[in-house]
């Protein structure tokens, strides 16, 4: 191992917080000022609640997030939308803070943390409500924690790793690669007896004690919050130990963890790849690869922890079958930035060779090239981000809400739900009426077929679909029922009439009323995509 090179005489914690100022700053100016599709809205609704979001839970970000959502000034989803920059500006001068003790100098340190703060896959989730920015800060925390105590062998570094390792796991799972790696170095050095037990008793504790933060699924199941999709959807309670663990686990989507072919596998991981290079701007990837036979060389065990852990991450989501699995590879991201942070170094070593007089010029030049390599991938990325002026979602909801008739069942799906559901519930907008997600119908009736050892996924299609038309053929004589999309299921036994506007909507009957047209039946092609 070799030592850092006193190159700067830069504080790191001044350069980090220059770093996070600036990503704070891009990050305020793209920032959304309301509502997201997706899970971003339910994000919101949960924290506001303090409700029960999908699996795994995320008890950290959602208390943290109610904490935002109740600040005397803003919209609860302003505020949320702005923690998420929040964590991202942070975790930029994490990497800051990374690099630096890889690389020794400013310049480079700061080029890692800017490089990182402004890849697409950080910054697209950095400007709405979503989990991913406080992952990437908890693991980027994580990863210097543990490069400290790899170096130092302090046991304050050790607490702090084990800490953060904890905390990890109460928000998204994509950094328990990075946390299994962490274990494993630990029981490494106790099997070696190059740690003492009682150092290793008192890591685990550490790691533990984290995890009462889950907790929070049992007390707020109980109180019931307006947002419980598990009370909604699921015959599974949260208030038993069983319910917890089937939380944490992601048991109802267990169905889409390993749901892809190795084929079809094999595409996502190149996709991922991919869009690293896009968040890396190509030069990283060069980097990337000069960087790992260095890091290897001179930390080989956190070489091992931080590749292992990319590697693994990427592996794991190239087989899990959702749309926005390629939105769940950051951690990947933060794994590879050390590697990053050394091929910089190794490269300017390179080009210095044996001429230190030269030093100051390489330097002036080596800052211009990093600020032009900055900012053109701000300017190429901006247009394509910014979220400042996206008001889609918000100006669907109100729209759907605004022309549907008193005591209305709307029949919604994922996309179209959560900015319903925001309305619905954080800001009381038409309490008359009621929500119905057809994706957590199926999601809620696979998951019981699944433990009645039911696993084929058409069974539990045509179910979730005989069970909707029974339902709507139930009351749509007693109340108005409207769906958000031209559903395939619906359109072949009930009229769909299209009610216009920007929405989508459509208004379901019997029969259609004089002058009212049924909608035709979607192709093949649009099932697929909805």
């Amino acid at each position: 191992m070799t030592a850092d090179p006193p190159h700067t005489t830069v504080h790191p914690l001044l350069l980090a917080a220059g770093v996070s100022t600036a990503a704070l700053i891009v990050y305020g100016l793209t920032l959304s000022h309301t509502i997201n599709a997706f899970d971003s809205a339910a994000f919101v609704a949960g924290a506001y609640t303090l409700g029960i979001v999908h699996a795994t839970g995320y008890p950290l970000y959602l208390l943290l997030g109610n904490l935002a959502a109740h600040l005397p000034f803003g919209s609860p989803a302003l505020n949320v939308n702005a923690l998420s920059a929040v964590y991202a500006a942070l975790a930029a001068g994490a990497v800051t803070l990374l690099a630096y003790r890889l690389a020794g100098r400013a310049h480079y340190a700061a080029f890692c943390g800017l490089l990182f703060a402004f890849a697409g896959t950080v910054w697209s989730v950095a400007v709405l409500a979503e989990v991913y920015t406080l992952t990437a800060l908890l693991l980027g925390g994580l990863l210097l924690a543990t490069l400290t105590w790899l170096d130092t062998g302090g046991r304050a570094a050790l607490i702090s790793a084990c800490l953060l390792a904890g905390l990890n796991l109460t928000n998204h799972l994509g950094s328990v690669f990075f946390v299994a790696g962490l274990a494993a170095i630990v029981a490494l050095r106790l099997v070696t007896r190059k740690m003492r037990l009682r150092t290793g008793l008192l890591a685990l504790l550490c790691a533990a004690l984290p995890l009462s933060l889950y907790l929070y699924l049992p007390l707020r199941f109980l109180a019931d919050p307006p947002l419980n999709y598990v009370g909604q959807y699921f015959d599974v309670s949260l208030a038993t130990p069983g319910g917890v663990l089937w939380m944490i686990s992601g048991r109802m989507f267990s169905s889409m963890m390993f749901g892809r072919t190795p084929l079809e596998a094999l595409v996502s991981l190149w996709e991922g790849l991919r869009l690293l290079s896009l968040d890396l701007l190509g030069i990283g990837v060069v980097l990337v690869a000069i960087g790992l036979p260095v890091l290897l060389h001179e930390r080989r065990g956190f070489a091992l922890f931080t590749v292992a852990g990319a590697a693994a991450t990427l592996g794991f989501f190239s087989f899990y079958d959702v749309t926005d699995s390629q939105t769940m590879i950051g951690p990947a991201l933060v794994g590879l930035m050390p590697l990053v942070a050394v091929g910089l170094r190794r490269a300017g070593e390179f080009i210095q060779g044996d001429h230190s007089a030269c030093l100051p010029a390489q330097t002036s030049i080596e800052i211009g090239l990093g600020l032009l390599i900055i900012g053109a991938g701000l300017a190429l990325s901006w247009r394509y981000i910014d979220r400042s002026r996206d008001d889609l979602a918000e100006r669907f909801a109100r729209e759907v809400l605004a022309n549907v008739e008193p005591d209305a069942l709307i029949l919604t799906f994922w996309a179209t739900d959560t900015p319903l559901r925001y309305l619905h519930i954080v800001e009381r907008a038409r309490p008359d009426v009621t929500l119905l997600d057809r994706g957590w119908v199926v999601l809620g009736l696979r998951d019981r077929l699944l433990r009645q050892g039911i696993r084929d996924e058409r069974v539990a299609g045509v179910q979730a679909a005989l069970r909707l038309i029974e339902q709507v053929d139930g009351e749509l004589d007693t109340r108005p029922i409207y769906v958000t999309s031209n559903d395939g299921s619906l359109n072949r036994r009930f009229c769909l009439v299209a009610m216009g506007g920007e929405a989508g909507l459509y208004r379901v009957r019997r029969a259609p009323l004089p002058g009212e047209i049924c909608a035709a039946p979607p192709s093949d092609r649009e099932e697929a995509v909805r």
